[in-house]
């Protein structure tokens, strides 16, 4: 399957693109899924260098946390559903012990944590 046969699955067929797509590398690299209804979406893989996703539903998806997901274009809707995530780890130290640190960090997300579009659903970060 080609790049804009892969973009056009992803974008009208998600189960179907999850189905068909080839392990490894995905190159979407500045493709526009602007607003593409991306639920369930298996982007494990996926280069979304420069990729436009503002807009684009990416709940229950395999987000991509590696260099592939550099320099994506998203809106605050999603920064503040990577927030809501940070704040609930339990993040320890290598000791096993609570991380003081991780506390700050998470105690600085939280008031953006708690605009996630799904609090009221998964409950509000105290």
């Amino acid at each position: 399957m080609n790049k804009q046969e892969m973009i056009e699955l992803l974008k009208t067929d998600v189960n179907k693109f999850n189905v068909e797509r080839l392990d490894g590398l995905i190159d979407l690299r500045n493709v526009n899924l602007h607003g593409a209804d991306l639920r369930n979406a298996d982007l494990h893989g996926a280069d979304l260098h420069g990729a436009d996703l503002h807009g684009a539903n990416l709940d229950f998806s395999v987000f991509t946390l590696w260099c592939g997901s550099f320099d994506m274009k998203v809106d605050i809707r999603l920064v503040y559903q990577l927030c809501y995530h940070i704040c609930r780890l339990k993040i320890i130290n290598k000791n096993g012990t609570e991380s003081k640190m991780g506390k700050v960090i998470q105690s600085i997300l939280k008031p953006y944590a708690n605009k996630f579009h799904r609090v009221t659903e998964c409950g509000k970060i105290k």
